[in-house]
């Protein structure tokens, strides 16, 4: 077999060893070389480390003959020199990674290499990616890359190496979570239970199985286990593999493995029920049954009893009662699990409400103790982060942003009003989490005050003008003012408009108006409920707006119809939150000089000069008929005669 091999020799870096046998030929040229070799190669895997590419350059030049051992090193220093500059690049990506990493901590690292490679080796781009990540922060967060990891390591698991007993840590009735057919499933879930349902029952019809599936909303177990209690018609032939698309969804990977080891669970737990009635009728034979002075349950083993931390007298309690107990203190927000006999003062230790705690809640009642014990010891510039409990030391006084570096949480906050950073504004111009939920809770309540809805469809709607005679696209009428049914004018007032909120106000009349003043209406409801909504919150919470105070009062009047700006150039909170937006309160009138421009000047002052009178600069006045004017025409003068009048009874 002959290769060809240029003069630049683009060794090929395919096996560790060659074996050239003979020299055919060498023809050399100006800049160029082809050398003609016959060997026998030897194919394995591409080896591109140091050792290998030595031992493949110095086999090829101490085989081949003379003219060849210049070409050997040639190619040795190009496929060193390439190795180097993959090298090299590979510094600066992971160099630059790094740099991204700690200029955006709260970035994802995958996004961020994912960036660093595509403006790779090149500085200037790498600045202008800097530039726009600074700028628009639009990338995806730790937080995601975090979940995203936890996610993959448990889907691994349950994939991999789950045992019986860590299932049953996770979910302690298994049978309840996973055979509940009510809860509704998304779609990727709906779509793998019916594939995997095809593949488990290759013999079953299609329809059966989507008839089942539709019967126990699409959950797995349920259906599963119907399809093999019940008697079906079976196919001939073995339905072909159904192929799953995508990834298996989380709750049914979960679901999946409880079917497959369901046996395997029940004989677990079955095993330990025969274990622990032998422990027990042991125990009982010998009369070391405990009695919980909780529950006052007198026949429990010694194992299932938890004791306080005093050395003379521990007092022992059930593991239920503990548990219990310890729940109920982490509700309270205490950290301090003392004795439940009150004659006691010593606490349970962390070891025995580590075996009365799940492990995630014991997890976060360590971090929680330790943050505790941090500002108890009085650490001077010690600053905690509100949302978390990550504490670092800031002595720079000037330095108002705490930035968190719990790469769960990786939130910047205020220093001074503990809320997220709020830079360029100063913390009294901020909204606390009270405050703007007592505001929304407001402005909800004062737009509903204007809403009506429909009895009959549910629409909703606002009128603007006209009657108080509403009739909705379903056909439904009901009175505006008191909004009941109503089916004629009957149930209205004939008598003239008056704007008066007697006249608006059913209560007070025996008829409602058939006209009123919508937008009065309106602000008495709203006023009233803003009033009855104001009663309900948190007296303690003060709001820093108040949108009460743009209620309007008064009825509309002639300047507030020219629909003027507010003085602010906004409108009420509560009016933006109109479902509809076509109905605006509009501003008391302004007065002379406030956001007007100012009166006009009398004449002579700033302003141009009076008219002057007549031939002063103006035209003269016409004169008089025969002063310079054509005198007038006499009748017949210069005029076309009039034509004679036809004879009665001529056709013209």
């Amino acid at each position: 077999m002959e290769h060809s091999i240029d003069g630049d020799f683009e060794m090929s870096v395919t096996s560790k060893k060659r074996d050239l046998t003979h020299v055919d030929d060498v023809e050399e040229r100006p800049g160029k070389m082809k050398t003609f070799v016959t060997s026998s190669m030897a194919t394995k895997p591409t080896d591109l480390s140091v050792d290998a590419v030595n031992s493949s350059a110095d086999e090829a030049g101490t085989s081949a003959a003379g003219n060849l051992d210049g070409a050997g090193t040639s190619g040795y220093n190009r496929v060193a020199a390439s190795y180097a500059d993959d090298q090299e690049d590979d510094e600066w990506l992971q160099s630059h990674h790094r740099t991204l990493c700690e200029m955006f901590p709260d970035a994802d690292p995958e996004y961020l290499l994912l960036k660093c490679a595509e403006v790779e080796p090149c500085g200037a781009r790498f600045e202008a990616l800097v530039v726009e990540l600074m700028d628009t922060k639009n990338y995806p967060k730790m937080q995601d890359y975090i979940s995203r990891t936890k996610r993959m390591e448990m889907r691994k698991k349950f994939l991999d190496d789950m045992t019986v007993p860590e299932f049953l840590e996770l979910f302690e009735d298994p049978e309840k979570v996973f055979n509940d057919h009510n809860k509704v499933m998304n779609l990727q879930y709906r779509h793998n239970s019916r594939a995997q349902l095809l593949n488990d029952l290759p013999y079953h019809y299609a329809k059966d199985v989507d008839r089942v599936l539709n019967a126990n909303n699409y959950h797995y177990l349920p259906s599963l286990r119907e399809l093999k209690s019940e008697y079906f018609d079976r196919r001939r032939i073995k339905r072909k593999e159904t192929p799953i698309s995508g990834e298996l969804e989380d709750f049914f990977l979960k679901e999946l493995y409880y079917a497959r080891m369901e046996e395997s669970i029940g004989r677990h737990r079955a095993a330990q029920e025969e274990a622990k009635k032998e422990v027990f009728a042991a125990a009982k034979d010998a009369g070391l049954l405990r009695t919980c002075t909780i529950c006052c349950e007198d026949e429990i083993l010694e194992e299932d009893m938890r004791a306080c931390a005093s050395l003379d007298s521990p007092h022992l309690f059930c593991k239920t009662c503990v548990g219990r107990y310890c729940e109920e203190q982490i509700g309270q927000g205490s950290l301090k699990f003392a004795c439940c006999d009150s004659s006691c003062k010593e606490e349970f230790s962390l070891n025995v409400i580590k075996t009365v705690l799940k492990s995630s809640v014991f997890s976060n009642l360590l971090k929680r103790k330790q943050a505790e014990e941090i500002m108890a010891a009085g650490i001077a510039d010690l600053e905690c982060c509100p949302f978390c409990n990550f504490a670092t030391i800031m002595p720079n006084k000037e330095d108002k942003i705490f930035h968190c570096l719990n790469p769960e949480c990786l939130k910047d906050t205020c220093r001074l009003c503990k809320e997220p950073a709020h830079i360029p504004l100063r913390c009294e111009e901020i909204e606390t989490k009270a405050q703007l939920s007592a505001r929304t809770y407001l402005e909800n309540q004062m737009t509903e005050a204007m809403v009506r809805e429909c009895y009959k469809c549910g629409k909703r709607f606002i009128k603007e003008e006209g009657c108080n005679k509403m009739q909705c696209l379903c056909g439904a009428k009901m009175c505006y003012v008191c909004k009941k049914p109503i089916t004629g004018y009957d149930h209205f007032d004939d008598g003239p408009y008056r704007a008066t909120a007697g006249d608006l106000l059913p209560s007070q009349r025996s008829k409602c108006p058939k006209y009123s003043d919508s937008r009065k209406l309106h602000a008495e409801e709203v006023k009233r409920k803003a009033e009855e909504a104001k009663k309900t919150l948190d007296p303690d919470v003060q709001l820093k707006h108040d949108p009460t105070k743009y209620v309007p009062q008064g009825p509309a009047t002639a300047v507030q119809m020219q629909r003027q700006p507010y003085p602010e150039h906004q409108y009420p909170p509560y009016e933006r939150n109109v479902l509809f937006g076509y109905l605006e309160y509009l501003p008391p009138p302004l007065p002379a000089g406030a956001g007007r421009g100012p009166a006009l000047p009398p004449a002579g002052a700033g302003r141009g000069p009076a008219l002057p009178p007549a031939g002063a600069g103006r035209r003269p006045a016409l004169p008089p008929a025969g002063a310079g004017r054509r005198p007038p025409l006499p009748a017949g003068a210069g005029r076309r005669p009039a034509p004679p009048a036809a004879p009665r009874g001529a056709r013209p």
